[in-house]
């Protein structure tokens, strides 16, 4: 009963659980990129792109 539950919910997990894994994948690029940008470190890019180039110019910012 809990597994037809389940699929009734999200038919979509049970099926491709790496469609799972893409989306946490997204969620925790994103993360870094925004605690990275609220520390003062300059990111390029494209805010969704898994990609995220960073600009050092200040090393004592690193400690």
């Amino acid at each position: 009963m809990t597994l037809f539950m389940n699929m009734r919910s999200n038919p979509v997990s049970l099926l491709c659980p790496g469609k799972k894994r893409i989306q946490q994948f997204k969620w925790n690029c994103r993360y870094f990129r925004r605690h990275l940008h609220e520390r003062g470190y300059i990111i390029y890019g494209n805010k969704n792109s898994p990609v995220v180039p960073l600009l050092l110019f200040m090393p004592t910012k690193l400690v």
